[in-house]
């Protein structure tokens, strides 16, 4: 078992009329395997779960996840390693968003749209806890677990992520 230490700081001085804003929490995480060092991957890359699908929706664990918008464009080769990406130029730059949502990116609707429960843009990042699947269905339906990223407009975007699982 590891210790992932994580901080949390929002401030303002101009946000509020009459106040500042100044929060600060702490808390260590304690984390064990299955984890990833912090990697890069394209919206349609296949980690070997199916593309862009970063935890399968069959996960059994807890997972800490971060991911990052790097602002990045991804070429046009499905799996790529983008760790020494050489996409650093502004000419590969995007504007495009990306969503980020359940393995299916389905979030339980009907009629099969894409949706993300999280939109990032260009150096926009979120950490958060995602929950194990609970496989309680068996009636055909898709399964709520895992996660899953996609292009939020036409470009294929490289993200910075890593996923920590909880101990």
């Amino acid at each position: 078992m590891a210790t992932l230490k994580t901080t949390l700081t929002l401030t303002s001085t101009d946000a509020f009329q009459d106040s500042n804003m100044s929060l600060s929490y702490s808390k260590d995480l304690t984390i064990g395997a299955p984890c990833t060092e912090i990697s890069r991957m394209a919206t349609n890359d296949d980690i070997g779960y199916g593309a862009g699908v970063i935890i399968p929706e069959t996960t059994t664990g807890i997972h800490y996840v971060y991911i990052r918008h790097t602002g990045l464009q991804a070429d046009d080769s499905a799996d790529s390693d983008y760790a020494g990406s050489t996409n650093t130029t502004a000419t590969d730059a995007t504007a495009e968003p990306v969503l980020v949502g359940n393995a299916d990116m389905d979030l339980g609707t009907t009629d099969d749209t894409d949706r993300g429960f999280i939109q990032l843009n260009v150096g926009e990042w979120c950490f958060f806890p995602l929950q194990k699947d609970d496989d309680v269905t068996d009636d055909g339906t898709k399964e709520i677990g895992g996660l899953g990223i996609k292009k939020g407009g036409s470009d294929e975007v490289v993200v910075e992520f890593a996923t920590y699982t909880k101990a």
